[in-house]
């Protein structure tokens, strides 16, 4: 169960998933649903609806922690519609020539300035706030456990690459955050996965650097399946 990172969001390859479902054919069944822009209180009715298994596998994306833009600067900086309030994060495209590649790279120097603004007036922060962190996290597990004696968490990570320090540190700083709150509710029953090299080579991931690209999915379909819980599970 994941969000459109676990999707086949931008490629016409198969999502990791899918391939990881052809790869265990015969070993075990895979069924999976993808509900875009998922986070915990999303995942929760979405969880209670979900048929007992043996293993649960969540794949949550950035949304559960990314700083966003409460003043919706991006009108003007943004590439994509306003209505989404995460459009302040995704990069510009190449652009078909010279003059168009300019604009971009101007857009997006000037995007990050806004960022770093807006952070030192406070208006460049996380949805979900770090007291109520804790309780979402705990009330997903909750759930969770009910319906599978094992569970694995992804969270997922973007490239780096293309991200402010402001949100680097955000970001790093909920994903400790949440990872210390999953061992804390479930310390025998979740299996905590943050991903990193070769993972997060910047080939696994789509041009917004978030999303992953085909690569990306058959590297994820991979690690999954050589998780040892999974592998006990296969054996």
């Amino acid at each position: 169960m994941g969000s459109s990172i676990a999707s086949r969001f931008g490629i016409d390859d198969k999502s990791w998933p899918e391939i990881f479902a052809s790869q265990v054919e015969g070993r075990a069944a895979v069924t999976h649903e993808i509900l875009y822009g998922m986070n915990f209180s999303r995942a929760i009715p979405l969880l209670a609806a979900t048929k007992p298994v043996d293993i649960l596998i969540l794949h949550f994306g950035i949304a559960v922690g990314w700083p966003v833009s409460f003043r919706k600067v991006d009108i003007k900086l943004g590439m994509t519609p306003l209505k989404n309030e995460y459009a302040f994060h995704q990069p510009n495209g190449r652009g078909r020539n010279f003059q168009s590649r300019m604009k971009n790279r101007i857009k997006f120097r000037l995007r990050n300035g806004v960022k770093y603004l807006l952070f030192a007036t406070g208006q460049y922060k996380p949805r979900v706030s770090s007291r109520d962190l804790e309780d979402q996290v705990a009330a997903v597990l909750s759930v969770a456990m009910n319906k599978a004696s094992e569970v694995i968490w992804i969270q997922h990570v973007p490239a780096w690459s293309m991200r402010t320090v402001v949100e680097r540190w955000y970001y790093k700083s909920f994903v400790s955050r949440i990872e210390r709150f999953a061992e804390k509710h479930a310390p025998d029953q979740v299996t905590f996965v943050i991903p990193d090299s070769p993972l997060t080579d910047v080939t696994n991931y789509a041009l917004d650097t978030t999303h992953l690209s085909s690569a990306g999915h058959v590297a994820y379909a991979r690690a999954i399946q050589n998780l040892p819980v999974v592998q006990k599970l296969l054996s």
